[in-house]
């Protein structure tokens, strides 16, 4: 044990020459494989071996991060500054971006809203029975009421699909189809657990056609949908090629990405990030991410960004990037939450 208090004693002093504290943090708090590698392991040390696996191990997940990074940075400008930073202001508080992140290229053309608009009115026309997706989790907020009324004026059976709903308690699910089964027939599903079975008898019993139309918000799961419905054995459905995408007004308080049909064209994600705080349970977000307790949105991105090392350079917190992960973790499913009718 007194060998164990003299190397702590001299990590201490490696930790206070240097300059940058965060360095110093990591040396003696978090990395063993930065403190073995700065100052060296005594062979009487106690710990040696477990230092090591936990290096190996350290240097296994850095590749990994690197070769992930990578792959997500394909397609930008490869004249971009690696260490260039501007800042823009968002909301109330003032955040770094990477010089490269504003000077990335898309790699394929965008669709316009104009585009969606076309092919969502195409499929309503063509189709007899239109599935409208909903997310399990939030169903009230998926709906539309001008889209619904548009498929019921031209005389076209409307089914809600309450889709993600793996994600949800049964008995929720339960309460929320039998809601909604009053204005329309209603049917839940899952990738996951779920059939089409269901769904194909629904269409049966209305007896209406077979040409069908998928459309919904985005990310509520409308190909996925698709893909299950070519992938099933059920006959007599005339399935569509393309799903319909609906593109509304983003409300700030709405927990449902409306307005952009991609994840990477959201232009301000700290906003919509705001709106999930502000109706998830702390408590939920605290055990989901490992963080301490945050005040508002801005320290909870702080704390997320140094958990998952979505740094900048200098130990910047990359505000940008961590909001679109922690989105991405809501539409995917990995944040529990669901409303209740």
């Amino acid at each position: 044990m007194h060998k164990v208090r003299e190397y702590k004693k001299k990590m201490r002093r490696q930790a206070k020459k240097m300059k940058n504290n965060a360095m110093a943090h990591s040396i003696f708090l978090s990395s063993p494989l930065e403190s073995a590698k700065e100052v060296g392991i005594p062979n009487s040390y106690p710990f040696k071996e477990q230092v090591l696996d936990e290096e190996r191990r350290e240097k296994e997940q850095q590749k990994l991060e690197r070769q992930e990074r990578r792959r997500k940075l394909r397609g930008e400008a490869m004249n971009a500054e690696d260490d260039g930073l501007e800042e823009v202001k968002i909301g109330r508080i003032i955040r770094p971006v990477e010089a490269s992140q504003a000077k990335k290229q898309p790699s394929q053309k965008k669709k316009t809203r104009k585009e969606y608009s076309e092919e969502l009115d195409a499929i309503i026309e063509e189709s007899e029975v239109i599935l409208f997706v909903l997310d399990a989790r939030v169903p009230f907020e998926c709906r539309s009421k001008n889209f619904e009324g548009r498929c019921t004026n031209k005389n076209k059976e409307l089914i809600l699909i309450l889709n993600k709903s793996d994600l949800v308690p049964k008995q929720v699910v339960k309460n929320w189809r039998k809601e909604l089964s009053k204005e329309h027939p209603t049917v839940s599903f899952s990738s996951i657990t779920s059939n089409c079975e269901d769904i194909a008898a629904k269409i049966r019993e209305l007896n209406k056609g077979t040409r069908i139309g998928i459309i919904g918000y985005p990310n509520t799961g409308k190909k996925t949908l698709l893909d299950r419905l070519n992938k099933s054995s059920i006959e007599n459905l005339q399935l569509p090629n393309k799903v319909g995408t609906i593109l509304g007004k983003q409300n700030p308080d709405s927990l449902i990405i409306k307005a952009v049909a991609d994840l990477d064209d959201v232009g301000d994600p700290y906003i919509l990030v705001h709106a999930l705080l502000k109706q998830i349970p702390k408590e939920k977000l605290l055990l989901k991410y490992e963080v301490p307790e945050y005040r508002t949105t801005q320290e909870f991105l702080e704390h997320v960004s140094r958990s998952r090392r979505l740094l900048l350079k200098g130990g910047v917190t990359d505000y940008d990037r961590t909001a679109r992960e922690v989105l991405a973790d809501w539409v995917y499913g990995r944040i529990q939450f669901y409303q209740e009718p």
